[in-house]
């Protein structure tokens, strides 16, 4: 649909800045919230194994020493509390995924 609309702005002589504006932009606007969220999930997994790993304070560095001392009960409580913690933050980071991306057509410049 977005070429359609760049080959229709060209034909009626609307400006690049425009066009960048109203009509690539909005067609970005999904991929860039999915590799957001993406990244946002991705990272937070690096920070728990890294904290895990080598860390001396954090969620995981409380997980590597109930696993060292075998507390299992207390390693499941910080698995579920960083499970937790990681959905929350994709919630918070989805955004408008999942909803429609429609143009605008009410605008009379265009």
């Amino acid at each position: 649909m977005p070429r359609e609309l760049l080959e229709l702005a060209t034909v009626f002589r609307v400006g690049h800045a425009k066009q960048i504006r109203d009509i690539i932009c909005p067609a970005l606007v999904p991929f860039w919230s999915a590799a957001f969220a993406i990244n946002v999930g991705t990272g937070w997994k690096t920070v728990l194994m890294s904290e895990l790993i080598s860390g001396e304070t954090g969620i995981g560095a409380a997980m590597n020493t109930a696993r060292v001392y075998l507390k299992t009960e207390e390693v499941m409580g910080w698995t579920l509390l960083g499970k937790g913690l990681e959905i929350l933050m994709r919630i918070s980071t989805s955004g408008r995924r999942g909803k429609s991306y429609a143009f605008r057509t009410n605008q009379h410049d265009v």
